[in-house]
Protein backbone atom coordinates (compact mmCIF):
# COMPACT_ATOMS: atom_id res chain seq x y z
CA UNK A 1 0.00 0.00 0.00
CA UNK A 2 2.85 2.56 0.71
CA UNK A 3 4.23 1.70 -2.60
CA UNK A 4 1.46 2.86 -4.55
CA UNK A 5 1.02 5.99 -2.24
CA UNK A 6 4.68 6.43 -3.39
CA UNK A 7 4.29 6.03 -6.89
CA UNK A 8 1.15 7.90 -6.81
CA UNK A 9 2.86 11.38 -5.22
CA UNK A 10 5.37 10.68 -7.99
CA UNK A 11 3.23 10.83 -10.71
CA UNK A 12 1.24 13.83 -9.13
CA UNK A 13 4.80 15.61 -8.60
CA UNK A 14 5.14 14.59 -12.22
CA UNK A 15 1.54 15.87 -13.34
CA UNK A 16 2.40 19.24 -10.80
CA UNK A 17 5.46 20.01 -13.11
CA UNK A 18 4.01 19.86 -16.38
CA UNK A 19 1.15 21.99 -15.43
CA UNK A 20 3.71 24.65 -14.24
CA UNK A 21 5.84 24.22 -17.20
CA UNK A 22 2.54 24.92 -19.36
CA UNK A 23 1.50 27.86 -17.36
CA UNK A 24 4.65 29.11 -17.86
CA UNK A 25 4.44 28.87 -21.09
CA UNK A 26 1.01 30.17 -21.38
CA UNK A 27 2.61 33.38 -19.91
CA UNK A 28 5.36 33.66 -22.56
CA UNK A 29 2.77 33.06 -25.40
CA UNK A 30 0.81 36.00 -23.71
CA UNK A 31 3.37 38.08 -23.61
CA UNK A 32 4.73 37.45 -27.01
CA UNK A 33 1.50 38.15 -28.17
CA UNK A 34 0.81 41.58 -26.58
CA UNK A 35 4.49 43.07 -27.76
CA UNK A 36 3.66 41.94 -31.27
CA UNK A 37 -0.34 43.35 -31.06
CA UNK A 38 1.77 46.55 -29.94
CA UNK A 39 4.24 46.48 -32.72
CA UNK A 40 1.31 46.08 -35.28
CA UNK A 41 -0.59 49.23 -33.69
CA UNK A 42 2.64 51.04 -34.13
CA UNK A 43 2.70 49.95 -37.43
CA UNK A 44 -0.62 50.64 -38.60
CA UNK A 45 -0.14 54.23 -37.17
CA UNK A 46 2.70 54.85 -39.24
CA UNK A 47 1.23 53.65 -42.61
CA UNK A 48 -2.00 55.89 -41.51
CA UNK A 49 0.03 58.85 -41.46
CA UNK A 50 1.79 58.09 -44.15
CA UNK A 51 -1.20 57.09 -46.50
CA UNK A 52 -2.59 60.30 -45.24
CA UNK A 53 0.55 62.16 -46.79
CA UNK A 54 0.02 60.18 -49.73
CA UNK A 55 -3.48 61.04 -50.42
CA UNK A 56 -2.74 65.02 -50.05
CA UNK A 57 -0.15 64.23 -52.47
CA UNK A 58 -2.24 62.61 -55.00
CA UNK A 59 -5.21 65.41 -54.30
CA UNK A 60 -2.58 68.12 -55.06
CA UNK A 61 -1.45 66.47 -58.20
CA UNK A 62 -4.69 65.81 -59.62
CA UNK A 63 -5.92 69.61 -58.85
CA UNK A 64 -2.75 71.11 -60.37
CA UNK A 65 -3.34 68.28 -63.96
CA UNK A 66 -6.84 69.59 -63.99
CA UNK A 67 -5.45 73.10 -64.06
CA UNK A 68 -3.18 72.38 -66.36
CA UNK A 69 -5.50 70.95 -68.86
CA UNK A 70 -7.57 73.97 -68.59
CA UNK A 71 -4.99 76.20 -69.31
CA UNK A 72 -3.63 73.78 -72.60
CA UNK A 73 -6.61 72.47 -73.74
CA UNK A 74 -9.12 74.78 -75.47
CA UNK A 75 -12.88 73.55 -74.54
CA UNK A 76 -14.56 71.57 -77.07
CA UNK A 77 -17.38 74.03 -79.20
CA UNK A 78 -19.99 72.25 -81.09
CA UNK A 79 -21.95 73.89 -83.71
CA UNK A 80 -25.44 72.54 -83.33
Amino acid sequence: MADELGKIQILLEDIKGNVKAVAEGHSVLLNAINRVDSKLEEHRSDVAIKLDGISQVVKEIRSDLKDHIYQTVPPAHIAV
